[in-house]
This record gives structure tokens, sequence and C-alpha cells, in this order.
């Protein structure tokens, strides 16, 4: 047997001119017969696998302008920008309200000396007085002044005490005139603050005078008073002719510093 090397099918073939085909078939690829009429139209095939991506496509033309969009949000506020530059000067304003006195300033330097007037004390003893033991030497009254008292400075109670108001060195001089019918040895002193008798002086006769003398340094507040030291009474007097000669007392400051007394 031989076999039909033109049919595609070879022993799949059955038709005669196909040996070994031996029985009839419709493949018509080795044997053809006439074209039959046209076959329906078979069914839609099931889709293919998709294909691969293509090639990126070429831009396409600008889209038109889209409408105006809404308000966005205020933005943060910006950084400060640089000074300007400064601008004129403005009109002079109205005088303001005075201010308040300002701090007292340091101590100016000492001015020029002017005219001197020391404390002082310039007075009579005027009338008879008899003064006890103890007891000190009256003055005229303030009202007196200035025929009998004169004084600035230093202060007086207005009968037997003087106290310095400015310290300083003093120069102080009593005289004292005895009446003629005194016991004999009679003594008066300087008493300062009432407590220390300085500068005594004695006449050893019952008539005469008597004279004190003291020059020295005087604090603020010292008190002076006359006093009676001889230890019984002493009468003062004065001539018929002179009341106001029973005695007198000068009473001055001479200089500003000194040595203290003790």
């Amino acid at each position: 047997m031989s076999i039909n090397n033109n049919c595609l099918y070879n022993l799949n073939c059955k038709c005669e001119k196909c040996n070994p085909c031996l029985v009839d078939c419709d493949c018509h690829v080795c044997c053809p017969h006439p074209e039959g009429p046209k076959g329906d139209k078979g069914d839609k095939g099931d889709d293919g696998d998709k294909g691969e991506k293509g090639e990126k496509g070429d831009k396409g033309d600008d889209g038109d302008k889209g409408e105006k969009g809404e308000k966005g949000d205020k933005g943060d506020k910006g950084d400060n920008g640089k000074d300007g530059k400064d601008g004129e000067p403005g009109e002079k304003g109205p005088k303001g309200d005075d201010g308040k006195p300002g701090e007292k300033g340091p101590k100016g330097d000492n001015g020029e000396c002017g005219p001197l007037l020391q404390p002082y004390i310039n007075s009579n003893i005027k009338g008879k007085q008899t003064i006890p033991s103890g007891s000190a030497v009256t003055f005229p009254p303030l009202n007196e002044t200035p025929t009998e008292y004169l004084g600035e400075g230093i202060e007086y109670n207005g009968s037997d005490t003087f106290k310095i108001l400015y310290p300083g060195l003093y120069s102080i001089t009593c005289i004292l005139s005895l009446d003629v019918d005194n016991q004999p040895d009679n003594t008066f002193y300087i008493e300062l603050n009432k407590n220390s008798p300085v500068a005594g002086t004695s006449n050893l006769g019952t008539v005469g005078q008597i004279v004190l003398t003291r020059v020295g340094y005087f604090a603020a507040g010292t008190t002076l008073r006359i006093v009676n030291g001889s230890g019984h009474p002493v009468k003062l007097n004065h001539a018929s002719k002179n009341s106001s000669g029973t005695g007198h007392l000068a009473l001055f400051r001479f200089a500003d510093q000194g040595i203290e007394s003790v």
C-alpha cells in the first residue's frame, strides 16, 4: 500500500485516493471536491488575551481656560518691612505741664564769709540785792533792753541763768559791788550747768568789788550763773547817783572752735 504524500492527514484520511484511507472524509485537502454552500456564521469566539500596552501617545492640545476659582484663605502675616526714612520734623507742640521738683542736689561750696555777729550779752546789775549763800545774782528783765540788757545768740531766762546756744570759745567777766555792811571773806564763782563752780573770786574785806573772769570752751546747752559761795548772805549795792552800778556782766563768743574744758 502506498501513501499519498500530498495528503496532510496521511493515514487519517479515509478517501480512496489517499490510500490507505478506507473511509470517506470531508477534509478535501488531498482530494478536493466541489465547494459546497456557505455555512452559517459561527458563534462569536471568546475574547482574546489583553494586548500589550501601546506606546505613549503625543501630548494633546491645551484645554480651554477653566472658570475663576473661589477666593483662597488669608495668608500668614509677612515679615516686617525695612524702616522707612525719617519724616520731616512736626510742628512744635504746646508747652507741657511743669514737672515735679527734682531731688535735692549736692551741697554747694561755701560762700564768702559775711559780716560776723558773734553771740554776746552785755548787762548791768541794778538795785540793792541780798544774795543768800548758794543763790545766784539776778539781772534785769528782758523788757528793760536796750538800756540795761543787750543780748543775741545766748538764751536768757529773764532772771539769773544764761544758756549757750552756739558752741565755741567764750569770754565772761562779771563785776560786783559789795555793800558797806557785809561780813568779811565774801566769795562768788561762775556756776556751769548748776553743779560746777569755776573762776571763784574773793574779797577778804567787807566792802569793795569782786571781779570774776573766765575764758574757755562752752558746748551748746551749757548754762551759766553767778553764785554766792561765801557761806553767808552777801549784800550788793550801788552808788546813790548810779542805780545801775551794782555790777556788770559781759559774755561773748570770740571763736567757733577750741579745746573743750574738763
